[in-house]
């Protein structure tokens, strides 16, 4: 089970990079998402102190929602 989360939150985090890199309107709910692993990670592995690193990623994620553009583009999407 470790090791699965390991792995998924590494692929989440590299997914995320790029996903990031390419400006998506997306990054931040793939971001979000990807956190819960994270956190089910740190909190299975007992590394507590890596959630202040969680906490901040998840602030800026959210903090990306209007940087990015994400709040206006799920609006057209659930208004058609």
């Amino acid at each position: 089970m470790l090791l699965l989360l390991e792995i998924l939150a590494s692929l989440s985090a590299v997914i995320s990079i790029m996903i990031y890199g390419n400006k998506s309107w997306y990054a931040p709910l793939f971001g979000l998402c990807s956190q819960v692993v994270w956190v089910a990670w740190v909190y299975y592995q007992e590394v507590y102190s890596m959630f202040f690193l969680c906490l901040c990623m998840i602030i800026m994620h959210i903090r990306n929602f209007k940087n990015m553009g994400t709040i206006q583009k799920l609006k057209q999407i659930w208004s058609k």
